[in-house]
């Protein structure tokens, strides 16, 4: 049970006091209204305690359906935290440099560079079912592909932020592609570069503590996705799986597939 699930219960004759109520999609009584005797009622009081006050209330005949606009708004709230919640408290080491498309570089003892995502993107991006990585050693421009990270149907690409030699990759990415969004700081690297470049000296580097302004804006972009996808599903904003019911807990399913495809690609593009 959540505050991120929708339901269509087709049965009975007479609308069920929780549809009233804004937590089920769909519901149709078949009790007479005689909630006492009703299986789903008690179950939905049980789970849903804060609510159920307003769901006795909104079941009197003299009681407006539809929910005032500060309830519905800290329901709204209430799921728009608990999806952003994974992306919540995102780390940072401060030992590498981050890149406003995700991608960090850390300097090695001998001078090349590291480069992976940041867990932010590994957040998003997960699961991975495999990694592409462009051949070694080989030239490669700012800006340029690096990698293409393979997600179900659709595939990202990732984009070097200097330009350099690539001159090695990482092994374990071939057979465990989710090393990246198990563990993108570690053993999640993807590739190794030379360059003359200093990171210092480039444009849209960041430290760790600056390149947490950044994620914050991000998450303030995905925040208002999210209620705007509420807004347009307002009043169907519902949980329960007692009859079978689709749980919706990941940001992908709340906004759908093409849309976040569309978020992934936007954040991991070069700026």
């Amino acid at each position: 049970m959540g505050t991120g699930s929708y339901n269509i219960i087709p049965e009975g004759e007479s609308h069920c006091v929780w549809m009233d109520a804004g937590l089920v999609n769909y519901k149709l009584c078949d009790k007479n209204f005689e909630c006492e005797s009703c299986e789903f009622d008690k179950i939905m009081r049980t789970q849903h305690h804060p609510f159920s006050e307003r769901a006795v209330m909104q079941s009197e005949p003299t009681v407006t359906r539809f929910v005032d606009q500060e309830m519905t708004d800290k329901v709204e709230d209430v799921i728009v935290t608990q999806l952003i919640r994974p992306l919540q408290n995102i780390s940072l080491p401060d030992d590498r440099m981050y890149f406003r498309n995700h991608t960090w570089l850390q300097r090695m003892d001998d001078g090349s560079y590291k480069i992976g995502v940041d867990s932010f993107i590994a957040e998003l991006i997960n699961p991975l079912v495999g990694v592409v990585v462009i051949n070694t050693p080989s030239k490669i421009e700012k800006d340029s592909p690096y990698a293409w990270l393979i997600r179900d149907d659709e595939t990202f690409t990732l984009y070097n932020p200097l330009a350099g030699t690539a001159i090695s990759t990482n092994p374990v990415l071939n057979s465990k592609p989710i090393t990246i969004t198990q563990d993108p700081y570690a053993g999640g690297w993807i590739m190794t570069i030379t360059t003359q470049q200093e990171m210092t000296s480039l444009n849209r580097c960041y430290t760790a503590e600056e390149f947490q302004y950044r994620i914050e804006n991000d998450l303030r972009h995905i925040k208002s996705l999210l209620h705007l996808s509420l807004k347009k599903q307002q009043g169907n904003v519902g949980s329960t799986s007692y009859d079978g019911g689709v749980r919706v807990e990941t940001i992908e399913q709340f906004i759908g597939e093409k849309r976040y495809m569309q978020l992934l690609s936007r954040l991991i593009r070069p700026h």
